[in-house]
């Protein structure tokens, strides 16, 4: 059933936490007892997988259903920032610090120094989250027009460059000596847990999500990178 897919491990309890939606209700449509309506629906796609609008557009073009036309042409903008100036969403993120809105007004070269970017980067991405309309500006400062997930898997191509980009990133701090969690672990493992590993995996992303999203004030903006894949093809030369 789509929705079981969606929820994977997720508790129950923990998606009637995060909704309007009661416990009783979800357990009854997770386990296909009742079917929710279809703005139920609708919803319990977005809590679950924060891709409702993609999902909708597998259906429908989005620019015929008005409730969501404009919605679609912002995701769509968003996701191409990220694709040509992966910095664009950093700088989103540091626009929600405390420290930033404590300025009064925006000091050009702030976002750079603060995200330790190339100042005309910062330029170049309030240009274009102005010009994507995810930011404008009031009483001196930038301001963030709509927070949210977004989601860069739809292009596999671009969305495994910025991908590289970032894993980039984190390597250069790391090697510059920066403060984190840099680790490794290699292991040895059977085919049979390998899906267990990823699923554990999957789950913290999914538990480290729900706590970024309920998590105030905004004070740090941090890059959080993980790889887990097998080294081996998984067929001895000799096996051949």
């Amino acid at each position: 059933m789509l929705l079981e897919e969606l929820r994977g491990k997720t508790p129950v309890a923990e998606l009637a936490r995060r909704s309007a939606f009661n416990r009783y209700a979800l357990a009854r449509w997770f386990k296909g007892n009742a079917e929710p309506r279809l703005p139920e629906f609708l919803e319990l796609v977005e809590l679950t997988s924060y891709r409702m609008l993609d999902f909708v557009a597998l259906l429908v073009e989005p620019g015929r259903v008005p409730s969501i036309a404009k919605p679609w042409v912002r995701l769509e903008a968003t996701r191409e920032a990220a694709y040509t100036h992966p910095w664009s969403h950093a700088i989103l993120r540091a626009l929600e610090l405390e420290a930033y809105a404590a300025l009064g007004r925006h000091q050009p070269g702030w976002l750079a120094r603060r995200l330790r970017m190339p100042p005309a980067e910062e330029r170049r991405c309030l240009q274009l989250l102005r010009a994507a309309g995810q930011i404008q500006r009031r009483e001196g400062l930038w301001r963030v027009t709509e927070a949210g997930v977004v989601d860069t898997r739809p292009d596999r191509e671009r969305g495994r460059a910025l991908k590289a980009f970032w894993m980039r990133t984190a390597v250069e701090r790391f090697e510059s000596g920066a403060e984190g969690v840099f680790g490794y672990n290699l292991m040895a493992l059977s085919s049979a847990d390998l899906p267990k590993l990823r699923e554990l995996h999957i789950a913290y992303f999914q538990a480290m999500r729900t706590l970024v999203a309920e998590s105030k004030p905004s004070e740090h903006v941090v890059l959080f990178c993980a790889q887990l894949f097998p080294l081996d093809s998984g067929v001895a030369d000799g096996e051949r």
